[in-house]
Parts: C-alpha cells; structure tokens; sequence
C-alpha cells in the first residue's frame, strides 16, 4: 500500500523531470514564431539589398513608369509650335501604331532628314521646330530630339534617355582620354511595356528593364555598351542646353563610375526595319566631342548580331530578370518564409514527440 502511494507521488514528479530537462524552446510555441519572424525579416532584408539599386535608380529621375500617360506631354524643347505641321505628320505617320508606327517613324526621319557631323557643337541648342524647318540633324542628340517629339504626337509616351559609354568612363576616370563619348536613346511605351530605341540606328530592346541603367548596345568609340546617366521630357528638361552642360554630367559620372558595379543584362536587340534579330550590318553614329578642341567628327562602325551577342554575354557579369521584378522578389520571399515554417515547424514537432516518447 505504501509502496503504491509512493509510486504515485513519484510518478508526476518523474514527468515534470523530463519535461523540465528538454530543450526549452521545444516547449515554447512564442519561441517558434519568434524563429520563423527572424527568418522572414531576414529574407525579407535580403530582398531590399537585392532590390535597392534598381529602385533607388529608377525614382532617381523622378520617370513615373506606372503612369505613361504623362509622357505624351512634350517638353519645351520638343514642343511642335505649328499645328499645321503637327496635322501633316499625324496624317502621314498616324495610319499605324505599337511597332510597325514606330518603324514608320523612322523610315520617315531617315528619309526626311540629312545627317550630317555636328561634332556635338549643337547639343542642347536647337529644338524640334528648328529640326523640323530645317530637316538637318547633326548627332544622336537631333535623331533621338526628332524620333521622341514626333511620337509623343503619334501618342507613344516617350522618355529621352542620356547615356556615357562605359569604357569611356573607365578611361576617363583612369586618365586615359580627354574625349567625351555618350548616345542618346528613347524609351517608348508601346503597350504593355516600355521599350528601348535607338533612334539613330533603328536597334530595339523589346524586354527592356527601364531600371537596370546598363544599356548592352555598342557602337562608334564605344565597344563596351552605354550607362543612363540622365533621363527627361527632353534635354532642356534634364538640364542640358549646351554641350558644356552635357560634359559636366559625363564627368560626374566617370568619377564615381565603379566597372565592378556594373551588371550587364542579356536583352535580345532587335531592329525595326527588320522586327527580328538583326544579322545585317548596320552603320551607327553617336556623339563623341573633345574637351580640348570642342570639336572631333563623329565615329561609327559596323557591328553584326554575333558581335552584339558577344558584348551581351562578355565580360560582365548578367543580372537575371527576376531579380529586377520588385513584385516577383517578395513573391518568392513569402514562398519561401512560408516552406521554412512549415519545415522547422514539422521538425520541432517531430523531436518534441520523440522525446516525450523516450522519457514516458
């Protein structure tokens, strides 16, 4: 009798043993919420520092990419004065629209306008009225001021897009030139996406990242591709009304540019004239003016679709599209904080029963 009485008092104490030697965090449900929060923090951190560059670089501009709409607007540079004009062209270029209006467009600019080597004398000083008077364009600065203004008539949003060459920046910084070397290209919005031209040589981006700055087109003194350093309406509204202006910005970029930073993407260029892969040479002209003489003639240089494949996929490392979509970063975040607490919970439970069982 006494022995059974004693067994039972034990009995409980024996429990309350086993149950206070087990690792306290198997016994503590809070302490399981608080490990699956620390790793969702985590993960969720994670993904801002992926994310933050392309971020901080798309608002850098103040470019409002969810609203296209507000881009049809011209600026005051490339604002056509005479409606009459504005008229003729709708009547000639209207008839068509998405991809085939803008390889109408221009078909027309390279027809209607004489190009000529401006040695980049005339950025930032002319606007689309004189261009349009005068059907001269003296760079890539006139190509790209003719094709954006023109579009935003033909109702594509357009957004001009200002850019330094990379190895140009790199021999810059390095001391290695005195020269300055840019292009100038257009994002056009053409439903659902917003696109990337090349005004001058007809080139396209179809699958274009607007916030990925790295822009794999090559061309002229340029063999390495172009960075965006200035985006707008138009020039002047980017601040750019004289070439010294334009010098000023390319030099504050070479100086804090950093070459390992850069992440190419592996876009497919395209050509309007062709909408497919090109596999035709194609001549192409960009600005390229000296700081000591305000003056050198223009380059250009015959590229092939292998040529542009090889500078897409060289030397710089490729940035994946997934990791551009802002959206698709978080989906995969909640995914995976989700498995992640499904697992730990799954396991905890599973060595809690365990050791409940060994010690019963």
């Amino acid at each position: 009798m006494n022995f059974l009485i004693k067994s039972q008092l034990l009995e409980p104490r024996a429990k309350m043993t086993c149950e206070k030697n087990q690792p306290r965090f198997l016994n503590n449900k809070k302490t399981h919420l608080r490990v699956i929060k620390c790793i969702a923090l985590t993960l969720i951190i994670f993904g801002l520092v992926i994310n933050s560059r392309s971020c901080v670089y798309a608002n850098k501009w103040n470019i409002d990419y969810d609203s296209p709409v507000k881009y049809l607007e011209p600026g005051e540079q490339s604002k056509i004065a005479s409606q009459k004009t504005v008229d003729m062209i709708k009547s000639r270029l209207g008839k068509s629209s998405g991809l085939e209006g803008l390889k109408e467009l221009y078909l027309w600019k390279q027809q209607e306008f004489n190009a000529y080597q401006g040695g980049g004398k005339l950025i930032g000083k002319t606007t689309i009225d004189l261009l349009l008077d005068k059907r001269q364009l003296s760079g890539c600065s006139d190509d790209a001021l003719v094709f954006s203004a023109v579009a935003r008539y033909l109702d594509y949003p357009v957004v001009m897009v200002d850019t330094a060459g990379l190895e140009w920046a790199e021999n810059f910084k390095l001391g290695l030139t005195t020269s300055y070397v840019g292009h100038v290209f257009v994002e056009v919005f053409v439903a659902p996406n917003w696109i990337l031209v090349n005004p001058t040589s007809g080139e396209f981006i179809m699958e274009y990242d607007p916030t990925n700055p790295v822009i794999p087109i090559t061309s002229g003194d340029e063999k390495s591709g172009y960075y965006a350093i200035l985006k707008g309406k138009d020039m002047w509204d980017y601040d750019v009304k004289e070439p010294d202006m334009l010098k000023k910005k390319l030099r504050e970029f070479a100086i804090s540019f950093e070459p390992n930073e850069v992440e190419m993407p592996s876009y497919k260029i395209e050509r309007l004239t062709s909408m497919s892969t090109s596999t035709t040479s194609i001549e192409i002209t960009t600005f390229s003016f000296s700081s000591e003489f305000d003056n050198t003639m223009n380059s250009s240089i015959k590229t092939s679709s292998n040529d542009q494949k090889t500078k897409t996929e060289g030397v710089l490392s490729t940035k994946s599209d997934f990791m551009n979509q802002f959206s698709l970063g978080y989906l995969f975040i909640l995914g995976m904080v989700a498995i992640i607490g499904v697992v730990i919970g799954a396991a905890l439970r599973k060595k809690k029963l365990k050791i409940l069982k060994t010690h019963s």
